[in-house]
């Protein structure tokens, strides 16, 4: 009996999960050019985990708990949600990776590396790649909680986004076989993008101040954008009218019951971190 259109999409839904979950296991060996380190290797430290319970991201700030001054502030994507939430499959991606598989497993591919598969395959195919890179590269503007390389390219008019998940410890090795997804708009900008915002009530403020429906005169809304992984805030708020800098406006609170937490000066309440989940 064919599946309805809901039943697809719900079955490739699944099948992402799968995937996705199944590569940050996938075990790229231990070898020269990948040490393992103190830690052990990234596909070691993530055999255990489940991946849906957790959070999609996770906020980093130490300060002076003192003076409340921010010292070091980031946050980190859940490599998982990003592609959860950027990636999907379809009938046409279950055509490409089939031949991608077959390709590499030929008689004169098996014995190459995934990248040289890769790169013969997308050669043969004449796709046309508008957009790559390996986000280590990208240095602490990229939040993601481990790097990958992507490649997203024109295949006979359809984009595909190839994508390898880096599992090893050093950036040089321990790489997953590529897999061909399709990405959504917001796949690169997601990388990089955080909003720092706070929606507490301040008692200073009052709806008698002005129409009962604003919420502006009872909320604080301070919000910042970064599209830079927290290197620099743009304020995209509604209280304050004129320009003002991030670190004046939110404090260090290591005093919190997590001891990582950033707190408004304006209504003193808790700064909530988001990440792009779509777009």
């Amino acid at each position: 009996m064919k599946k309805t259109k809901v039943e697809e999409i719900k079955a490739y839904e699944k099948k992402l999960k799968d995937i996705v979950s199944s590569l940050l296991k996938e075990n790229t060996g231990r070898h020269i050019l990948d040490s393992g380190g103190i830690g052990g290797r990234n596909w070691e430290r993530n055999q255990d985990r489940n991946f849906e319970e957790e959070p999609v991201c996770e906020l980093h700030v130490k300060g002076d708990e003192e003076t409340k001054e921010i010292k070091e502030l980031w946050v980190t994507y859940n490599l998982y949600w990003f592609l959860i939430n950027f990636c999907y499959l379809d009938e046409e991606t279950e055509k490409i990776n089939a031949e991608f598989t077959e390709f590499s497993n030929s008689e004169e591919m098996k014995e190459e590396s995934w990248i040289d598969c890769l790169e013969t395959f997308l050669k043969n195919k004449k796709a046309k790649i508008y957009s790559e890179d390996y986000t280590y590269n990208q240095g602490g503007e990229c939040i993601l909680s481990q790097d990958i390389v992507y490649q997203i390219a024109d295949i006979d008019g359809i984009d595909f986004t190839a994508i390898q998940i880096h599992n090893g410890c050093d950036a040089r090795g321990g790489f997953t076989h590529p897999y061909f997804f399709k990405s959504t708009d917001g796949f690169t900008t997601g990388m990089s993008f955080v909003t720092a915002s706070c929606s507490g009530y301040s008692p200073e403020m009052s709806v008698e101040k002005g129409d009962m429906f604003d919420m502006s005169e009872c909320y604080c809304r301070n919000i910042f954008d970064s599209y830079d992984g927290c290197y620099s805030w743009e304020y995209q708020g509604e209280r304050h009218k004129e320009r003002v800098d991030f670190f004046d406006i939110f404090e260090f609170d290591g005093e919190d019951e997590d001891g990582n937490c950033v707190r408004c000066k304006d209504c003193g309440s808790k700064v909530d971190f988001f990440v792009m989940e779509g777009y």
